[in-house]
């Protein structure tokens, strides 16, 4: 141009800045000053709004000085231009400012201030910025009206919207295109879609393809996917052509199996009107692709290699897709695959990755995915996060799982729920539910995911009333409703447990239909249980919804097989081939120098199979040669076990003395072998029946009155002999019975919990004393032939850990009232003169000067310094005598004269030389016996080592002072959830102290109890009364009497409730123990 003036300048920058040529509109912009063009509020327009677009905020600051040096601050186009582009920076306070300067104001300086506050979330300043408006005579416009639109997003927001809707059709822009969309979008996303159709169906003449596609996109969001078909078929026939949103739209509601058919007409469609090429459009197919299930991942594959410009979306579609149908190997390639492409990887795609390698347990490739996260910065996002936490957990890694938790921001249940499924499923339900708890008490808001993982961790630890009180509290007390899966995990527990009839009332009280994931946790819950004919109804039910499951079938069959129905068995295999069911077989991996290796059952594909399977035969004949040797049992040993049973229930005749191992048990101590002596966890014979016939059921359960598990009163006067008492026998007492010697009658009882507390106490002792050098101590040898058996006489109501033993001791003898110990290894009593304190005891106490046979052990003889295994403590000396110390669990404690005297036990059973503490400083709760006598004592020196019954690698001890038998954590599981099966026709009642399995029996009279059976090695078995197997506190609390240890290396305990209702024969001569019938009478 040879004359080019302000208007042509201004022209040709505003050209540039509609097409996005902001550079170049800026260098225009300087060239047209250097030529000496003046500036206009046309030319600051057009550059501020290139500022706004690229948020440039150096620029407009610059641009604000040259507005105000050229005197256009007062300027209302320059001044709305200037706080629009402050406004749309970010910087809404500056664009305030700059509103509140301006002497005049039009509507696109209101609109863009208005703007600006909503962008910022500050409704009340927008909110009186239109107010305001109004009452400066501005009238409202679609520029207006539109931004407040676009906040109102939620529910909470609808009365508000309602509100602006009257005043939009009081300023007449009821039927503005952009106002009706905007409009639209507010009421789908405020949840009432009824008043988005009014919106829609009242402005028919506005309608444009945003109109259509706007409520599209409000019945997708409120998941009405044939609503969505059918507008788009009404939009056909209103000659609105569909373009790249709508398509996106309606294929997005074909994501369902029940809409794929659908889906695949409209792709057709797709290609038919050349849309195909469309990236977002090719997404939105992949994506549905993927959602409908593993078989169409091929035409998934095929629309993403006729993509021309991939994008992220792209990529991660497919890459979730293989991860979602467990296809991790190809995943983990295909992101190898796309990070060799430069594909930008987001959370998406390392979220998947991660999955994919829990899922193949390459802990090795899982690290690396980690590694490679930290590099990208999104380690600490809450997916990924959560991935890493679900990948180690998976590989077994569970410290690795903590660290990336605690290395996460807490404030996304996210992360939450990855670690308690961790700690779940790894069988860690305490720490699980400390974590929840944590959670609870945190800012953290809890979802339905939070209380499944909960749910299992309960399921998997057995811990029934934890769980119910979960479900009851769900909704009243965090606001989350039951749905499908809470059920599911609700069934399962139930079922563990078998406590069928609560899992019939919990299915019956859901209040929507069951889904297949329900259906199956029913079904696996009656095989459980046992319910046949449940079970076959919850399977045709699922064989009618879902015909192809191969596992409805797999697990009736089990069943079936179980229970010894082969006809159903094999009709159930016929129909399975029938319909070309076959089992899907489980798969195994291993990760070898970063190669993973895959097997399943029988296979006989890898290359390294014929060496897999004979070193697989080696380390089978190696177990089984160990547990034979260290355990001497098998699984035939149980049939074995459980005919004998069968055919002693039918011989009146059968003798009841058991001898443990035919009378070859040895002697040994605790910790010393790992599972030899007694074995637990599958000899708990209740319901037992599903071995044998319907009419062998009154062979495995003790029926009898509620009434008699009451204790009968104490009686007044003691039987000084009772039947069956030999002559050799040295009679046991409870403490608190009528033939207790040290009795008194002003001696208060313990409560029921009182007696459970310092049972807790008891035990924490005996296992600090029990350490595993001890085992070293050689056996006893035989003095004389005679056996000394000790009959059990209970003499309280009460089930008191303390019992009483009269011995005699010294030359002449003098009798003494012993607390009877098995649980201790020494023996003491008081001696006069008490040096320092001696407590107040029944009897004299015994003085050693009155003895002819006592002497006290000189401090350097080698018998002084073995005292220490057996107190725990160094010994002393005083002058040249052994001084004994010992301390137990209540701070009971002994101090004295190691000595040695003659021990009598029972008419002609002697003991000479036998090693004892002769305590001159004794306090504690000892009652009014004259001390304590330990069954692990010295003859001759060596000590009895009389606690033979090790079954765990913690080992078993016998304990006549302990009241509840307390086993390893997985053999109380067994019992008390096999219990549990056989007791479910019964409520349960709260917890007793440490018995958490209890019963309310006050409104039956008669109950049926499931029999015990404990199975020593060589086949002999010891069969429990009902009074050897319930703890009763009342009738409302009746409770199993075993405790589960918290450690599997604790130490096991057989207390007094079991060996009451037996005679405990210690057979010191022969290094046996045994049983016999009688019992306390």
């Amino acid at each position: 141009m040879p004359h080019r003036d302000t208007v042509s300048w201004n022209t040709l920058i505003t050209g540039y800045v509609n097409l996005g040529g902001h550079g170049i509109a800026w260098d225009l912009f300087n060239w047209m000053r250097r030529c000496g063009f003046a500036v206009d509020e046309y030319s600051f327009g057009s550059l501020l709004k290139s500022v706004a677009s690229n948020s440039e905020i150096c620029k407009g600051e610059q641009l604000h000085c040259l507005v105000y040096k050229a005197g256009f601050l007062s300027d209302v186009v320059t001044g709305s231009s200037l706080l629009d582009m402050y406004a749309k920076c970010g910087r809404v306070d500056d664009a305030y400012m700059v509103f509140k300067m301006m002497p005049e104001r039009n509507t696109v300086s209101w609109n863009a201030m208005i703007a600006g506050f909503v962008d910022k979330n500050d409704f009340d300043t927008a909110f009186r910025l239109l107010v305001g408006m109004e009452k400066a005579g501005e009238g409202l416009q679609d520029g207006t009206v539109a931004p407040f639109l676009t906040m109102l997003n939620d529910p909470a927001y609808l009365r508000l919207t309602v509100q602006l809707h009257g005043k939009i059709i009081k300023h007449g822009l009821a039927f503005n295109n952009v106002v009706c969309n905007a409009l639209l979008t507010a009421y789908a996303e405020c949840r009432s879609l009824d008043d988005a159709e009014k919106v829609f169906e009242g402005s028919v003449v506005a309608h444009d393809s945003v109109t259509w596609n706007s409520m599209l996109a409000a019945y997708l969001l409120h998941h009405k996917e044939r609503r969505v078909i059918e507008l788009f078929l009404d939009m056909k026939n209103h000659a609105f052509e569909p373009d790249i949103y709508t398509y996106t739209s309606v294929i997005s509601a074909c994501f369902e199996v029940s809409y794929q058919n659908h889906g695949v007409c409209f792709h057709c469609l797709i290609i038919k009107t050349g849309l195909e090429g469309s990236t977002a459009i090719s997404n939105a197919l992949i994506a549905m692709y993927v959602k409908c299930d593993g078989k169409s991942m091929v035409n998934a594959l095929k629309l993403f290699h006729l993509i021309n410009s991939k994008d992220s979306v792209s990529w991660n579609s497919v890459l979730s897709g293989f991860s979602q149908y467990g296809m991790s190997e190809d995943a983990v390639k295909f992101f190898g695959e796309m990070r060799s492409h430069d594909v930008g990887i987001d959370h998406y795609s390392f979220t998947a990755t991660l999955r994919s390698c829990a899922d193949l347990a390459a802990l090795e490739l899982g690290r690396q995915v980690h590694a490679l996260a930290f590099m990208s910065g999104l380690q600490s996002n809450e997916h990924v996060a959560g991935s890493l936490i679900f990948m180690y957990s998976k590989c077994g890694f569970l410290d690795d799982a903590r660290r990336s938790f605690e290395e996460t921001p807490k404030d996304s249940p996210i992360t939450w729920n990855f670690i308690l499924f961790g700690y779940a499923q790894h069988g860690q339900g305490k720490v699980a539910l400390e974590l929840f708890h944590k959670m609870t008490k945190s800012k953290v808001n809890l979802d339905h995911v939070t209380f499944v993982a909960v749910l299992t961790a309960c399921s998997h630890m057995g811990w029934v009333d934890q769980g119910r009180h979960i479900i009851e509290t769900m909704e009243s007390e965090y606001g989350i409703p039951l749905r499908m899966e809470h059920y599911a995990c609700a069934i399962d527990m139930f079922g563990r447990a078998g406590l069928l009839n609560e899992v019939k009332t919990l299915f019956e009280s859901m209040p929507f239909k069951p889904d297949i994931m329900v259906l199956k946790t029913l079904l696996g819950a009656c095989r459980s249980c046992g319910d046949v004919e449940l079970a076959n109804q919850v399977a045709q039910h699922l064989v009618e919804i879902a015909p192809e499951e191969h596992c409805s079938y797999v697990i009736m069959s089990d069943m079936y097989g179980r229970l010894k129905r082969w006809e159903e068995k094999a009709s159930l295999t016929r129909l399975m081939r029938k319909k070309g069911v076959r089992k899907v077989p489980g798969w195994s991996w291993i990760e070898i120098n970063h190669e993973a290796h895959s097997f399943n059952a029988e296979d006989s594909s890898h290359p390294n199979c014929k060496e897999i399977y004979e070193t697989l035969d080696e380390l089978v004949d190696e177990m089984r040669m160990d547990m034979i040797q260290a355990c001497s049992w098998a699984f035939e040993e149980y049939i074995i076990y459980f005919y004998a049973k069968y055919r002693a229930a039918r011989d009146p005749g059968a003798g009841r003395h058991l001898l443990a191992s035919g009378g070859t048990l040895p002697l040994i101590r605790p910790l010393e072998c790992s599972c030899s002596s007694m074995i637990f966890s599958s000899c708990w014979t209740t319901n037992a029946k599903h071995y044998y016939s319907e009419h062998d059921e009154e062979y495995h359960i003790h029926t009898t009155q509620v009434s008699s598990l009451l204790p009968s009163e104490l009686s007044s006067t003691c039987n000084s002999s009772p039947q069956g008492k030999k002559s050799n026998s040295v009679r046991l007492s409870h403490k608190h019975g009528p033939c207790s010697p040290v009795e008194s009658e002003k001696t208060s009882r313990l409560t029921h919990v009182e007696i459970l507390e310092h049972d807790k106490d008891r035990v924490d002792s005996i296992r600090k004393r029990v350490k595993p050098d001890l085992a070293q101590v050689d056996r006893v040898r035989p003095v004389g032939q005679k056996t000394v058996v000790l009959p059990a006489k209970s003499g309280s109501t009460i089930g008191s850990g303390n019992y009483i033993v009269t011995v005699g001791l010294g030359t002449p003898k003098k009798d003494l009232s012993l607390i009877f110990d098995t649980g201790s290894d020494f023996t003491w009593t008081q001696c006069a003169p008490c040096a320092k304190s001696c407590y107040n005891q029944k009897e004299p106490v015994f003085n050693p000067s009155q003895s002819s046979t006592y002497s006290n052990i000189s401090c350097s003889s080698q018998l002084c310094s073995q005292v220490s295994a057996a107190t725990s403590t160094s010994p002393g000396c005083s002058s040249t005598t052994c001084v004994y110390g010992i301390q137990y669990g209540d701070s009971s404690f002994s101090i004295g004269f190691f000595a040695k005297d003659t021990l009598t036990l029972g008419a002609g059973a002697y003991v000479p030389n036998f090693y004892f503490g002769c305590g001159e400083n004794n306090q504690g709760l000892f009652g009014g016996s004259a001390g304590l006598l330990g069954l692990g004592i010295i003859v001759a020196g060596r000590k009895l080592a009389l606690s033979p019954t090790v079954f765990s690698s913690g080992g078993t001890l016998i304990d006549s002072g302990t009241v509840i038998t307390r086993l390893p954590p997985g053999a109380y599981t067994a019992l008390s959830g096999a219990f549990r099966k056989a007791m479910s026709r019964y409520p349960a009642a709260p917890a007793l102290s440490i018995l958490d399995t209890c019963y309310d029996l006050s409104s039956y009279t008669t109950v049926s109890v499931p029999k015990i059976s404990m199975l020593f090695s060589g086949g002999a078995s010891l069969d429990l009364q009902v009074s050897g197997i319930l703890y009763v506190k009342d009738l409302s609390q009746v409770c199993l009497a075993f405790a589960g240890n918290e450690d599997a290396g604790d130490l096991g305990i057989i207390g007094n409730v079991q060996q009451t209702t037996f005679d405990v024969v210690y057979d010191v001569a022969g290094s046996k123990i045994g049983f016999g019938a009688g019992g306390c009478m």
